[in-house]
């Protein structure tokens, strides 16, 4: 059984690659209980969505080329801590996942699994609402 939202989850797409950032906003968009409020391609431009946005959650590439992944899991931590981040990355999970979610970052998926990512939107936005519905 897969979890449900009442309400969509309110997502920032944060990925510097214009291909996978079209993949990932078009499969995300088709979606009913996935509503992508934002996208960015870099850290500035992220940084500034997320003044003007409370996003449920942050799908956060680590590869951006002006800001380390870290920092903007940090930024979002001390900006927006009831935003959940989760790392969709080139990286492998046993490379970099374990850290990361050390770190505080919500889960790390691996690319290209979007359908992965999809499911780990709504699963840790239902917990942080109150659980699954």
């Amino acid at each position: 059984m897969f979890t449900t939202l009442s309400e969509p989850a309110r997502v920032i797409v944060v990925e510097d690659s214009p291909p996978m950032r079209q993949l990932l906003v078009a499969y995300l968009e088709r979606e009913a209980d996935v509503s992508v409020i934002g996208v960015a391609q870099s850290g500035e431009e992220f940084r500034a969505l997320l003044d003007g946005e409370r996003p449920d959650a942050v799908v956060l590439d680590l590869g951006l080329p002006d800001s380390r992944g870290l920092d903007l899991l940090l930024h979002v931590q001390a900006t927006s801590p009831d935003t959940a981040v989760i790392v969709f990355s080139g990286d492998s999970v046993s490379r970099r996942g374990g850290a990361m979610t050390m770190l505080g970052a919500d889960a790390f998926i691996e690319k290209p699994d979007v359908a992965l990512l999809h499911r780990t939107i709504v699963d840790v936005v239902a917990q942080r609402r109150g659980g699954p519905r």
